[in-house]
């Protein structure tokens, strides 16, 4: 709260007579104009003390609906206000909000027409434009005295948090696992062909249909039986998120690169562009710091750690995973290092958890996702241990790995991890499809299905892609 914002103009008035009497009174020597300059001074002071140490007794229910948003969907927030200013006059509340939304809403209170002890209801709709933790509030109440001579601002409450995650995109249904169904099951009567009758038949009971009958079993044992009912499997799927700050740094971004680049050549100092330090010094900055502080500017992004290619990421991983879980997969979500992918997130109820399955599960990722940033400046490559986690158990389904810039090296590393999956598939986010061909062409090679992600592809183009886009190795056609 400024200066200015302490009196109200009555209050400026009688300060501006208190200066005045002061003045007289030096000049004229009058003890009673003396008195009264200081009586105006007193009047101003004592009433914005009086507003500083008084209890408001404001209350305030806030209620988010729903309290983890998507960004672009709008998020309802009513408010449920008790409480009346000392002075009796009007109040002017306003809700402090982040700077990723626009408006800032006010209001007065109380309603007009609504008695002192009622309380006053409010409501306003945010649309999110990012995802990230936000806090919502405090709703700041402007005070004043009886006398209308000083204002005091003040939060009565502490906010409350809003969660926003990405928006899952619909994508279109492909062989994401041989042999399972849409809605994700397998049946197991490969197994059954494959082992003893004994283990998939039992005795007839009273109400089998006839079309289960096992008639040779029945001819062997002499008695009726029957087949069993096919058991069902959970299909599983593994999905790898990519957050190394150098696969997805700023030569990728298509929005903040622009600005950057002509402000660099602007200067049309010869000397510098040969000098040998300060080549290395160009390559040097993606850093994790350099990239928060040039995406913030150019985006107006949330306190989080990230670009638009990660963003992009984000929204793919977002998608899979809900398509995944929707179609009754077991999803692991690991990151490029191995580790659960939302160990360091802010929003993750259960950091350290890395499977997920059914609705519960849905939430948790989409929940996780809100606050997942780029990695730190020292994890630069794949890790081995990711090579090692992948191929640590059997597994009966996919993996997806969403991708950004991969060397050669790393792709070779990535490429490895097919061997004894179903399926894999890669989703390579880069600013153009051929930035991202050599890796794409070594990950066909080794089998996977691999397809760019680029601002000229949607994530939806890329996803229906990959059944195009793959390798003939390791016996997959």
């Amino acid at each position: 709260m400024s200066l200015f914002q302490l009196l109200r103009p009555r209050g400026w008035l009688l300060f501006a007579c208190a200066v005045l009497s002061l003045i007289l009174a030096s000049i004229l020597g009058r003890r009673d104009v003396l008195t009264l300059a200081v009586f105006c001074f007193m009047l101003p002071a004592t009433a914005y003390a009086s507003l500083h140490f008084f209890k408001s007794g404001f209350s305030l229910h806030r209620h988010i609906s729903p309290l983890l948003g998507r960004v672009g969907e709008p998020v309802e927030v009513s408010l449920e206000v008790r409480g009346h200013n000392p002075g009796g006059s009007q109040s002017q509340l306003v809700e402090a909000l982040p700077t990723t939304f626009a408006q800032v809403p006010t209001f007065s209170h109380p309603q007009a027409g609504i008695p002192r002890a009622s309380s006053s209801n409010y409501h306003y709709s945010l649309l999110p434009r990012h995802r990230g933790v936000f806090t919502i509030g405090p709703l700041l109440c402007t005070f004043t005295d009886p006398f209308g001579v000083a204002s005091l601002r003040r939060g009565i409450d502490h906010g409350d948090r809003l969660t926003i995650a990405p928006a899952a995109l619909e994508l279109p249904a492909i062989s994401v696992s041989e042999g399972h169904g849409q809605d994700g099951s397998q049946s197991t009567s490969e197994l059954a062909r494959s082992h003893q009758d004994d283990l998939m038949t039992r005795d007839y009971r009273y109400g089998d249909p006839l079309r289960r009958v096992h008639w040779a079993l029945t001819a062997r044992q002499g008695r009726l039986m029957v087949r069993g009912e096919e058991p069902v499997t959970t299909p599983e799927a593994i999905l790898i998120l990519d957050r190394r700050a150098l696969a997805f740094g700023p030569s990728v971004p298509s929005a903040p690169a622009p600005p950057a680049a002509p402000t660099a050549p602007a200067p049309p100092a010869a000397p510098t562009a040969p000098a040998p330090p300060a080549a290395p010094t160009a390559p040097a900055p993606p850093t994790n710091k350099s990239l928060r502080t040039a995406t913030r500017a150019a985006q107006d992004l949330p306190e989080l750690t990230t670009t638009a290619a990660f963003e992009e990421a984000i929204v793919a991983t977002a998608s899979i995973a809900a398509h995944l879980l929707e179609r009754a997969f077991t999803l692991t979500l690991l990151d490029h290092l191995g580790a659960p992918a939302l160990l360091t997130s802010a929003s993750a109820a259960e950091p350290s958890r890395a499977e997920y399955s059914g609705g519960e599960g849905s939430y948790a990722v989409a929940a996780g996702l809100a606050a997942v940033e780029l990695a730190g400046p020292g994890e630069t490559t794949l890790a081995a241990i990711l090579a090692h986690r992948l191929h640590d158990r059997e597994r009966r389904g996919p993996v997806i790995a969403v991708m950004g810039a991969l060397s050669e090296a790393e792709a070779t590393l990535l490429a490895g991890n097919a061997e004894g999956t179903q399926s894999s598939y890669a989703l390579l986010v880069c600013a153009t499809a051929t930035d991202a061909e050599p890796a794409a062409q070594i990950l066909r090679r080794a089998g996977w299905h691999a397809a760019p992600v680029t601002p000229a592809t949607t994530l939806w183009q890329a996803w229906a892609n990959l059944d195009a886009h793959h390798g003939g190795g390791k016996g997959r056609s």
